[in-house]
């Protein structure tokens, strides 16, 4: 399960760069748009479009299998805080089930019209001509891996809920995931720096 973990995690990472890389060519493509109106009344053409259909797609769907395994989305403990650890891992476990279930049918769904778009050639009209059925599958690909990380951090924690490894061992893996993460990153030195 650690080896399919790491490659689901390696996966994750790659796409999440090239979020990271749509983010950077977001911000050249805008500031080289406003710096051209400012001095030359004239900007970049495709601008909100590339920035609609291309760079905030990415942004948005590509990174979501990271953010599950680096378990950054959003968690209210308000009223699970004082369960027990292995409570929690069940808790975790079953809502990780439906987060891969509901992921999985949103990627069936998301794939069909991908291909239905990728077909007839669809592309957005706007200051230029702009093809936009390349982005149908950044969808695709995004939640077909947040599935894929989802099914199996769910396992991993309902492993733990019925006893199958104890709590101690699945904490002390989730930290080695969480500084084998950071070290991809670089992130462990800024934490490093930041403790001193």
């Amino acid at each position: 399960m650690i080896a399919t973990k790491r490659f689901v995690g390696f996966l994750s990472i790659a796409i999440t760069l090239l979020g990271a890389v749509a983010i950077l060519l977001m911000m050249v493509h805008i500031v080289a748009d406003g710096l051209l109106r400012t001095f030359f009344s004239s900007g970049v053409p495709g601008t909100m479009e590339f920035a609609s259909f291309y760079y905030m797609v990415a942004v948005t769907f590509l990174p979501l299998a990271y953010i599950q395994i680096a378990r950054g989305h959003v968690i209210v403990e308000l009223f699970t805080g004082a369960l027990s650890r292995r409570t929690n891992y069940t808790i975790d476990g079953f809502i990780g089930l439906i987060l891969a279930v509901g992921a999985a049918y949103f990627t069936y769904a998301a794939t069909w019209k991908a291909l239905a778009m990728t077909r007839v050639g669809e592309f957005a009209i706007g200051t230029i001509i702009l093809p936009t059925w390349p982005t149908r599958w950044f969808l695709v690909v995004g939640l077909g891996l947040l599935a894929v990380a989802a099914l199996t951090e769910a396992i991993d924690d309902l492993l733990t809920a019925f006893g199958r490894r104890s709590v101690e061992e699945a904490d002390r893996q989730r930290a080695e995931q969480a500084i084998w993460l950071d070290k991809l990153f670089g992130l462990e030195e800024i934490t490093t720096s930041e403790k001193h």
